[in-house]
């Protein structure tokens, strides 16, 4: 194994390896609350604190990013998000709403350019069923421009709601 710098407070990933033993689960993360020597001492990120021995266990990185699967079902303070053209609206919905705080979608021009094609490329829905191969192509074509709006208001109205928690969040903190 390379060797990783995970700094005390770093957070770092078990890789394709499980120790339920240690209870160490693959693609678990944890925080890195002490070094003594090859031992770290991790916080899972169930709260369980774990003596984990480097000489022995080897296929743990660093666990800063992941993708926007990995982060289905996690709720995370705050999401930064590299959007790329290849994103639709379910992969969209599952990485605009992981954070409880704030969310950033990083777009390049060369990805999308503008709002309204970034907003195309996050509502655009993959065909996944066979009703659509059996219907005429009008009603086709009449199907999928209402899904693309249906998931353009999808996306405004999280964006709304987005905004909605923060300024509530935000007046918590003045109150405090």
């Amino acid at each position: 194994m390379d060797a990783i710098f995970a700094p005390q407070g770093g957070v770092i990933a078990s890789e394709l390896t499980t120790d339920k033993r240690q209870g160490i689960y693959s693609g678990a993360l944890g925080t890195v609350e002490a070094i003594d020597g090859a031992i770290l001492h991790v916080r899972s990120d169930l709260g369980r604190m774990i003596a984990v021995d480097t000489r022995d266990f080897t296929n743990i990185d660093l666990g800063y990013a992941g993708t926007i699967y990995r982060g289905q079902g996690k709720t995370l303070d705050q999401t930064y998000l590299l959007h790329t053209r290849h994103w639709r609206d379910s992969s969209s919905y599952v990485a605009m709403t992981r954070a409880r705080g704030e969310t950033r979608v990083y777009v390049a021009t060369d990805q999308a350019r503008d709002l309204g094609d970034l907003a195309h490329q996050m509502g655009r829905q993959q065909n996944r069923g066979s009703s659509l191969r059996f219907s005429a192509q009008s009603e086709a074509v009449q199907v999928q421009a209402a899904a693309h709006q249906s998931a353009a208001g999808r996306v405004e109205n999280l964006r709304k709601e987005k905004l909605q928690r923060s300024q509530i969040h935000e007046a918590d903190r003045e109150r405090e």
